[in-house]
């Protein structure tokens, strides 16, 4: 719970204050300046963490992005390209007229 004039993270008072020595940091004189340095240090160690985290998901995503892209390259006909047919039996470069090879 917040009180006037008593840090809520270290419970130092106006009277005693922090050994480095503190003023206040918020309007309500809830939070003393040594404790809001500290839980800024905390909060930009979070914020490095969630930066990390944020770019190894950034570059699974990309590497899944090229392989997605290798894939479909492959799978896709270049623009000029013609797409190769299918043969039927009879059209079968080794067995040009399989009616002739049965006699």
């Amino acid at each position: 719970m917040k009180r006037k004039g008593i840090c809520s993270v270290c419970g130092c008072t106006d009277n005693e204050g922090c050994g480095e020595g503190c003023t206040w940091f918020d309007l309500n004189h809830s939070l003393c300046s040594v404790c809001w340095q500290l839980s800024a240090a905390q909060r930009l160690r979070k914020r490095d963490a969630a930066l990390a985290d944020l770019e190894r998901r950034l570059d699974r995503i990309h590497t899944e992005k090229v392989l997605l892209e290798l894939r479909l390259s492959v799978l896709t006909p270049e623009p000029g390209k013609r797409k190769p047919q299918r043969t039927t039996p009879a059209q079968h470069p080794r067995f040009p007229n399989r009616k002739e090879a049965r006699k």
